[in-house]
């Protein structure tokens, strides 16, 4: 007997496993306040938008752009919920 819900996937990692994977490079060419893509734990996410109204201003993401964020991301003690909000907004793109 095995239990069913034990190996469902959440909506995260669903999503995740959904989408298209991308390079760097690609990533890299995303690097302009209207355009601003970077990377978080091995997932691309669009923030043009949200950069907008983060809380730490847009400077704070638009330093990143193109570029992996993570180390950043833990440094300023972003809390899982932030990660939750990313997925939120939709914001996940590879």
């Amino acid at each position: 007997m095995g239990c069913n819900q034990c190996n469902q996937a959440s909506p995260q990692e669903q999503l995740v496993l959904s989408l298209e994977p991308m390079t760097r490079a690609q990533v890299a060419r995303h690097n302009k306040p209207n355009d601003c893509w970077l990377v978080i734990d091995d997932i691309v996410y669009n923030l043009s938008s949200y950069k907008d109204v983060h809380p730490g201003n847009p400077d704070m993401i638009l330093r990143f752009a193109g570029k992996d964020a993570t180390a950043p991301f833990r440094e300023y003690g972003h809390s899982p919920y932030a990660v939750e909000q990313l997925f939120s907004l939709g914001a996940a793109v590879g």
